[in-house]
């Protein structure tokens, strides 16, 4: 399970997710420090503008596209660059590191560097339909973050108002100028009208009369003297006097007329000329009143802070990668680690029957020097434990299946996988409960049987059995019943025809006395050496010894073949120095039956 195999590799996780959490505490310490501030501007609910009809200011609420554009503007590249003017940053060099220190830059190249840095550096917001706008700057100072939103906040403010003033300005010179326009004309009306009356005789009010009259008079006399016929000369005299009348007459009626006409467009030019007048002044006068455009609710303090690198994102996010990566490590381990843990490994691999467990023996305290346990120590010292409670268990399943025979090869794949001490362990076991036992230590290069009895007897060959078997040596132990294990050992590697040393491992499978209950035979590991391979006429069965932990299953597999290959099968194993400890703990298999048994209660 994958609880178990964490809880198996612990301190590998433990390390690594510790080893990411120092690199995450070392990237925390190089990254550069963000820090933020924040400033607001209230746009004010009515805008005011000068009327191009009536000129004259006028208010109107601000709408919805008018107020994207001020933070179109607020955005806009030239805005940028009059704050970036206004704090100075074109000659800050913590803020925009020159490209090219050495051969420097041109100015345009590095005003426009610096403008996109600032455009970066901060975002303007707004939230719904809210008049406010939001200034969030981001930057490696935190002085410098709170004078950007601020600067911002102020440039905009400010240009506002100017814009507006400039507006109304603008307005009131157009005014002046038309009122001055309009004066220089009226003056110039009112010339040409005087000059008009004075040509024309207009200012003599009494003339028109006069005129009319002399008409009459002179109708009168020409009516006279037009029935005289003598008078014919006087009578033209007196009608051309009153055609001139009567042309000075109508002139007079026309001055009259036109005097009129120029009374009115002088009238007109002087309303004109007073409205201009009177729109100026009420420009100028409320130009002092026009309310600003915009205000700063919020000012932008200095952050003590910073918001990046967040040292909980930082470690968190190391912790996260550690166990992950822990896992993926454990992952892998898992899977490419063949050694042999559990008694369904060897099932499945070689397909025989685990006839059991050999718990590891010896001092598992680390903190004092270890010291190893000999069987025949351990026996005495510890009738009841779990090593010997498991030594019990396997003669048991082993003689209570009738096939598994009494000449038993015991043998493993490669040496330090405990097999001389699983024979020894077993022989004084099978003693103990009563049966005869004989161990031939057949690994004549190492002698682990031998040792492990604390006995010394001759090495025979082959050829000495012939005919009749040497008489093993009787060995007397303290605490097992006398006469129940002997021990003989037997070289095989003078034998150099095949068929000569089958009929010498048949002759002594024959000399074995058959009051021997169980024969163990000893010999070197069989990818090492190739004895046990040639033993095939000799023994019933063969018990393949693996160390928990320490045998890897490919080892396992090459050795089963080469035993294949010999017509040798492998029909039983036995899984020794099982760590009952680390078993329990991490959940390998199944062996601790009698993990606690020989404590208090049970010895």
């Amino acid at each position: 399970m994958l609880w178990m195999a964490l809880k198996r590799h612990m301190l590998l996780i433990v390390g690594i997710v510790a080893l990411f959490l120092v690199g995450a505490t070392l990237v925390l310490n190089n990254l550069e420090r963000r820090y933020k501030a924040q400033s607001t501007v209230v746009l004010a609910q009515l805008g005011t503008r000068v009327s191009t009809t009536e000129v004259q200011i006028e208010s109107f609420e601000l709408s919805r596209v008018a107020i994207e554009t001020e933070l179109d503007v607020l955005k806009s590249r030239v805005f940028a660059a009059e704050v970036a003017a206004a704090l100075n940053l074109y000659d800050n060099y913590s803020f925009v590191p020159p490209s090219n220190p050495e051969s420097g830059e041109p100015p345009e190249l590095r005003n426009e560097r610096v403008v996109d840095k600032l455009l970066a550096a901060y975002r303007v917001i707004r939230q719904g339909e809210s008049l406010a706008i939001k200034i969030e700057t981001d930057a490696n100072s935190p002085q410098l973050a709170a004078d950007i939103a601020n600067t911002i906040a102020r440039t905009y403010i400010a240009e506002s108002d100017q814009e507006r003033q400039a507006g109304i300005s603008r307005s009131i010179a157009f005014l002046r100028t038309s009122v001055q326009d309009l004066g220089e004309e009226l003056s110039t009306a009112e010339v040409d009208l005087a000059a008009f009356i004075r040509g024309n005789d207009l200012d003599d009010a009494t003339l028109p009369e006069r005129q009319r009259a002399e008409v009459e008079r002179l109708e009168s006399i020409f009516e006279v003297v037009s029935e005289d016929p003598d008078a014919a000369l006087e009578a033209e005299e007196i009608r051309q006097q009153l055609t001139d009348a009567r042309v000075s007459l109508l002139e007079r009626s026309k001055a009259e007329l036109r005097l009129m006409r120029m009374e009115r467009e002088l009238e007109l030019l002087r309303s004109r000329y007073q409205s201009s007048i009177e729109r100026l002044n009420e420009l100028e006068t409320q130009l002092q009143f026009v309310a600003d455009g915009a205000r700063q609710v919020t000012v932008a303090r200095v952050p003590t802070e910073p918001y990046w690198p967040s040292t909980a994102v930082i470690l968190g996010l190391g912790l996260v990668a550690g166990v992950m990566v822990s896992v993926v490590v454990v992952g892998l381990i898992e899977a490419l680690d063949t050694r042999i843990w559990s008694e369904s490994q060897l099932s499945g691999t070689l397909g025989a029957v685990t006839y059991g467990w050999l718990p590891k023996i010896g001092q598992s305290n680390p903190l004092k020097k270890k010291e190893k346990h000999d069987p025949l120590t351990y026996f005495n010292e510890n009738p009841r434990s779990p090593y010997t409670e498991a030594l019990r268990n396997f003669l048991t399943l082993w003689f209570n299946r009738q096939s598994m025979g009494r000449i038993v090869m015991v043998t493993s794949g490669l040496p330090s996988e405990g097999k001389s001490t699983a024979v020894v362990s077993i022989a004084i076991a099978a003693a103990k409960e009563g049966l005869k036992v004989l161990v031939l230590d057949m690994d004549t290069y190492r002698k682990g049987a031998t040792f492990a009895l604390r006995a010394t007897v001759p090495v025979h060959s082959l050829q000495d059995v012939r005919g009749k078997m040497p008489r093993p040596e009787v060995l007397t132990i303290e605490g097992v019943p006398e006469g129940a294990i002997s021990l003989m050992s037997v070289s095989v590697r003078a034998i150099d025809s095949t068929k000569e040393e089958k009929l010498l491992l048949s002759e002594l499978r024959d000399s074995i006395d058959p009051s021997y209950d169980l024969v163990l035979i000893d010999t070197p590991p069989v990818l090492v050496v190739n004895d046990a391979c040639r033993l095939g006429p000799l023994i019933d069965n063969t018990l393949f010894v693996v160390r928990w932990g320490q045998t890897r299953v490919e080892e396992l597999n090459d050795a089963i073949d080469k035993l294949h290959m010999h017509n040798i099968d492998a029909t039983a194993t036995l899984i020794n120095d099982v760590n009952l400890s680390k078993q329990r703990k991490y959940g390998y298999g199944s062996y601790s039956y009698y993990s606690y048994y020989g404590k208090s209660g049970y010895s």
